[in-house]
């Protein structure tokens, strides 16, 4: 690191910076009780994929799915391939994952189809996991001593994650 970037971040000439890779990643929990409201409120396969293309997976994410129909591959399973491709990418697939939670927090619609009609999804079970989701959110933004919650200090790293990078 040039020395007049030490200098603006107040750094000593001794100490050594690494590059800071995944610094904003998920809980486990809060992964898995999505992965449950995506199974809880989508029974068709082709809707979990379109889920997640809508919550801009790359195709790298969605080609380890896209043949879901010729492999036969379970709903359970379509999920956990995402989720792991998008846990191992540079970044932790944060913004993919914010986006998620962001739209399960605030979901809605229950297809009757599944939920009424062919009783494949339990309606009580999803709104019970949507709370649960919402919980979290909640926790995320009480305020702390300083003023700022949690998530909206979170929000904030990748935006000046470059100049972190740049200075390293």
């Amino acid at each position: 690191m040039k020395t007049r970037s030490r200098k603006l971040f107040g750094l000593s000439d001794g100490i050594k910076l690494g590059k800071i890779r995944n610094f904003m990643t998920f809980r486990t929990d809060i992964k898995t009780c999505m992965k449950d409201c995506i199974l809880a409120i989508l029974w068709n396969r082709q809707e979990i994929y379109d889920f997640f293309q809508d919550h801009s997976c790359t195709s790298k994410e969605l080609k380890l799915i896209k043949s879901f129909k010729d492999q036969s591959i379970s709903r359970r399973k379509m999920v956990d391939l995402v989720f792991s491709a998008l846990s191992k990418r540079d970044d932790g697939g944060c913004n993919q994952f914010q986006k998620m939670f962001r739209s399960l927090t605030e979901w809605s619609h229950f297809d009757e189809y599944y939920f009424d009609k062919l009783h494949k999804l339990d309606r009580n079970t999803a709104v019970r996991l949507i709370r649960k989701l919402k919980s979290f959110s909640s926790i995320c933004h009480q305020k702390k001593g300083s003023g700022y919650s949690l998530m909206s200090f979170l929000q904030l790293i990748p935006k000046y994650r470059f100049i972190i990078d740049a200075f390293i």
